[in-house]
């Protein structure tokens, strides 16, 4: 990884905040740092990176334009972009009050872009809610598992199987070399996902009857992940979780909030009105599997071929 010049899509969420300016302040193996994203000024967070080591591009990559403006700049060449870290569009299209269908789109015309400009690595972060989950779910959650392709599944949950299935079509190219992360559950300050959502409520709801089993992961391990995939480039599908397994109960007890167990007609309801009133992020509207079936990846895999393991245990406030 001498020398790399890493280009990093949604740099202004909080996991691609983080990634940039670790990947920027390691001056041995990192040349360059392209972060792009949809705010138009300079976040205040990048203001002191020097524009040697680092470039802020402005654009919606979910636009043709702005990404065909993006891979004819003439920074952008200069550049030399061996890698891409693509962190999604999900969250982009819900702002934009968006159909799920265009993260696919978009992410098929950045491969192909990236494809023509000769990018020789790309890695996809995925996530966990792309595998099926029923009662009779394996109790290890391998990368060759069951997707969930149930036509009656939430739509933002196909959108995520087709993109990350969409990755896994393009691996047969010779570039770029393609690595998709499967992360756990994620939490961490700042972090926005289905578990750190829940877990951030006012109060938090639990559906009564059900206590999965969960493997989290730490923010900081994500990106310690990332960084083993940018620097080794492997060709597949990994998953990342963290060391701690429990049940959903035990994590909503570390927390320290409020906790509530109600049946699915009582908590529906109740959750449509802590959204209203901004006291939860996360939507139970659907009652999702990860409420109820346990979800706990197999990481034997990217322990054995990169020798990753994640060491962040989950303690929130304690």
């Amino acid at each position: 990884m001498n020398g790399a010049t890493v280009l990093v899509t949604a740099a202004t969420t909080s996991l691609g905040r983080s990634l940039c300016q670790e990947l920027y302040q390691d001056v041995e193996r990192v040349a360059h740092v392209f972060a792009v994203d949809m705010q138009e000024e300079l976040p205040y967070y990048y203001r002191e990176l020097h524009h040697d080591r680092f470039t802020y591009w402005s654009a919606n990559l979910l636009k043709q334009r702005h990404l065909k403006g993006l891979f004819l700049a003439e920074k952008f060449r200069e550049r030399g972009i061996q890698q891409v870290v693509h962190m999604g569009f999900l969250r982009t299209i819900k702002g934009l009050g968006l159909q799920p269908d265009e993260a696919v789109h978009a992410t098929q015309r950045l491969l192909e872009a990236c494809q023509g400009a000769g990018i020789e690595h790309f890695v996809f972060m995925s996530g966990c809610l792309v595998y099926r989950l029923r009662p009779w779910t394996s109790a290890m959650i391998g990368e060759s598992s069951e997707l969930d392709f149930d036509p009656d599944s939430d739509p933002w949950i196909r959108a995520r199987v087709d993109v990350d299935s969409l990755c896994r079509t393009q691996m047969d190219q010779p570039l770029p070399r393609i690595t998709v992360l499967r992360p756990g559950p994620t939490v961490g300050r700042n972090t926005s996902s289905h578990l750190g959502d829940l877990l951030g409520s006012y109060f938090v709801t639990r559906l009564a009857g059900y206590d999965p089993m969960i493997r989290p992961v730490h923010a900081s391990d994500v990106r310690a992940a990332i960084w083993q995939v940018l620097r080794d480039r492997p060709h597949g599908v990994f998953n990342v979780a963290g060391p701690d397994i429990a049940p959903l109960s035990e994590f909503c007890r570390l927390n320290g909030r409020p906790s509530i167990s109600l049946p699915g007609p009582l908590l529906r309801p109740l959750n449509r009105v802590q959204r209203a009133l901004r006291m939860s992020a996360v939507d139970l509207s659907t009652l999702p599997r990860w409420l109820m079936y346990p979800c706990v990846l197999d990481t034997s895999k990217i322990e054995k071929a990169l020798g990753f393991k994640a060491s962040h245990h989950i303690k929130f406030g304690e």
